[in-house]
This record gives C-alpha cells, sequence and structure tokens, in this order.
C-alpha cells in the first residue's frame, strides 16, 4: 500500500496509521499538484503527487531531506543552476493556440464501463455523431473522459445545454465545448 511505501503501516483492518495535516493543491498548465503533508509513527513527510492526463506520480520526501530539496528548488527558481552548470535559459514558452471549430465536446465524469457506442447512442440525440472516443490509459481502462464531435456546431450546443450535468449510470456528466477539437 501507499502507506508501507511512506514508512507507515496497516493494522489488521487493513487501516493505515498514517494521518494526513495538511493539504495543499497547485494547478500547472494541464497538471494538478497535491502537496499533502503527513505523519507516521517515523515521523512527518511530504507526499508530491502529480495528476495529469497521462496519469499520476508520486514522490515522497522525509522532513529530515526538505531543506536540502527546498535550496535545489530555490536554485531552480532564481536560475542559479543553469548558470552555473552553462545552461541556456529556457525560450518563453508558446501558449497552445485554441482553436476549436465548435463541433466537438468534451465529456468528463464518465462511468469506467460506459463505452465508445453507448456514449454516441446518448449523444445521438442532439445531432450527428461523427466521431466518439473514450480516453483511457495505456492498460485500456477508461479515464472517464470523452470527446464527441458532431457533424456541426448546432449538434454541440444542444449538447452542451441539454446533456451538461446530466446521469449516465449513477454518475453526473460535465459536458463542455472541447477548446482544441
Amino acid at each position: 500500500t501507499m502507506a508501507a511505501a511512506a514508512g507507515g503501516r496497516d493494522d489488521a483492518r487493513g487501516e493505515s496509521d498514517d494521518v494526513e495535516l495538511m493539504s495543499k493543491q497547485v494547478t500547472a498548465e494541464s497538471k494538478r499538484i497535491y502537496l499533502n503533508l503527513r505523519q507516521n509513527p517515523r515521523g512527518r513527510y511530504l507526499k508530491i503527487a502529480e495528476v495529469s492526463r497521462s496519469g499520476r506520480s508520486t514522490v515522497i520526501i522525509p522532513e529530515s531531506g526538505w531543506i536540502s530539496f527546498r535550496d535545489q528548488l530555490n536554485g531552480f527558481i532564481s536560475g542559479s543552476h543553469q548558470t552555473s552548470a552553462g545552461i541556456k535559459p529556457a525560450p518563453a514558452p508558446v501558449p497552445r493556440e485554441e482553436s476549436s471549430s465548435g463541433q466537438q465536446v468534451w465529456v468528463e465524469n464518465l462511468p469506467w464501463t460506459t463505452t465508445s457506442e453507448e456514449l454516441a447512442a446518448y449523444f445521438k440525440q442532439c445531432g450527428t455523431v461523427e466521431h466518439c472516443e473514450i480516453n483511457t490509459e495505456r492498460s485500456g481502462r477508461s479515464r472517464g473522459t470523452a470527446v464527441v464531435r458532431f457533424s456541426d456546431s448546432k449538434g454541440a450546443d444542444e449538447a452542451i445545454a441539454k446533456l451538461h450535468d446530466t446521469e449516465v449510470e449513477d454518475r453526473r456528466i460535465r459536458v463542455r465545448l472541447d477548446r482544441f477539437g
């Protein structure tokens, strides 16, 4: 379990002796980063988890490593690591241009069991569905999101108005215009 990886133990009931002391969230581009201050019998630690469209990554830093971690991070932020290592500064980021056709919607909070065919049939009530794709992880498991493309923007507009916040298999889905599709 994650508790065991962080140095915590599970009791006979399978419960961890880890306690969350504080939690913060940072959003950067399309990534959500969670900072969790936790404690177990071995001491306090910082659990940093990044959640993005491609999955989840976790780093655990024991309290004894916080100052070193902070100093290294400050070096990256100030640029002092770059100049001492001969690294050129990164070019200014080029913002990804939104180029919505107005014909495609982004769907979130789908049940894991929903198929592309079932979703296309559900959205068909709003217009002609040209393409419907459930986003999956490498393992093939659904991510609970999808894109649905209509033959015209009228279908997408109707789907947003009619199907946003409706229930699919006991889950309230969110439907919005896909800014990049």
